[in-house]
């Protein structure tokens, strides 16, 4: 297990943003020459910190976690060594949120492994502290600027008809059902990468989920799926044997244990599994199950598991009176 790392430093100006030109401008960083970053790890590790500035418009809780997802999928796909100009994504099933990606030098490019880092730090921040509000992240790295991060209401950047930027509340309704006391399944269909060099019809997949009794915590799924797209991102083109990760959550520590079906032909690799977890959220939201459950993954056309996998949570001894993120502000 790696642990996150959890140190941030925090400066918070209270402003009131109304309209798309009034965003922030990215930090002019020109007169600063970002050295030649070497011998980086997978993870994020103790070099690796983050500045966040917040603004007044309120985000939407579900959909800026669900960006997040579908721009953690994009990126881990890529090789992390990859380099990026400025990019966004809005959803269209949460398309109340908009995240962007910059680099910290306007006209250069930022490391994939960066983006993904703060994106990272952004939202588990977002979590530990329920404050779901536009903001602007800077992640630096051994004290070098990498990547910016920010989340804003769409609503800054064109109406979304009967959306309101300030009833976030309203997210944890979206697209959720009653379960009801004989519910123990789910299942979705999701597109297979494969070799990551076509995607074709028998890449089809489909996960078969059975939830069992015990819950884990919607933050803590939503939090360990962002980091398992992380876990799994240097290793994308690997193929699917045996893989477990043990990692701490916001109130539990979760983990999630996978094999491949060795009888069949399909083989599954670790872009199968990025694919899945991407798409894993949205069925649990459907649902609105977030228990311990079982998972099969089958080839769609012919019926045949070709993986399982399971997710088991425990919980976390806190000691009281002491923060979970320590933290500098400055003002």
């Amino acid at each position: 297990m790696r642990p996150f790392p959890r140190y941030f430093l925090i400066f918070s100006p209270i402003l009131s943003v109304a309209v798309a030109a009034s965003l922030p401008a990215v930090a002019d960083l020109s007169s600063r020459q970002i050295s030649n970053l070497t011998n980086l790890p997978d993870l994020p590790d103790e070099d690796f910190a983050t500045v966040a500035s917040w603004y007044r418009p309120l985000i939407q809780e579900t959909a800026c976690l669900m960006v997040a997802i579908m721009a953690m999928r994009e990126l881990a796909l890529h090789h992390v060594e990859d380099e990026i100009i400025v990019q966004s994504w809005i959803r269209q099933d949460f398309p109340q949120v908009r995240l962007i990606v910059a680099p910290p030098i306007t006209g250069q490019k930022v490391s994939v492994r960066f983006v993904m880092w703060t994106i990272t730090s952004t939202v588990r921040f977002m979590l530990e502290n329920n404050r779901f509000q536009s903001t602007q992240f800077l992640g630096l790295y051994r004290g070098e600027p990498v990547a910016i991060v920010r989340f804003f209401p769409t609503e800054l950047l064109h109406v979304v008809a009967g959306q309101s930027n300030s009833s976030f509340q309203q997210s944890r309704s979206i697209g959720l059902t009653d379960p009801g006391s004989n519910h123990t399944g789910a299942s979705f269909n999701f597109i297979g990468i494969g070799s990551g060099i076509t995607v074709n019809a028998k890449d089809e997949l489909r996960a078969e989920i059975d939830f069992l009794s015990k819950s884990i915590d919607r933050r803590d799924i939503f939090f360990i799926v962002l980091w398992l797209l992380l876990e799994l991102a240097p290793q994308n083109r690997e193929q699917l044997t045996v893989w477990q990760v043990r990692q701490e959550a916001l109130d539990s520590q979760v983990t999630t244990i996978w094999n491949r079906v060795k009888q069949t032909q399909y083989q599954m690799t670790m872009g199968d599994m990025i694919s899945f977890f991407a798409g894993l959220p949205a069925s649990l939201l459907r649902e609105n199950m977030f228990r311990e459950m079982n998972i099969a993954i089958k080839d769609r056309e012919s019926g045949i598991v070709v993986a399982r996998g399971s997710f088991r949570a425990q919980a976390l001894r806190k000691l009281s009176g002491l923060p979970s993120t320590p933290n500098v502000t400055v003002s």
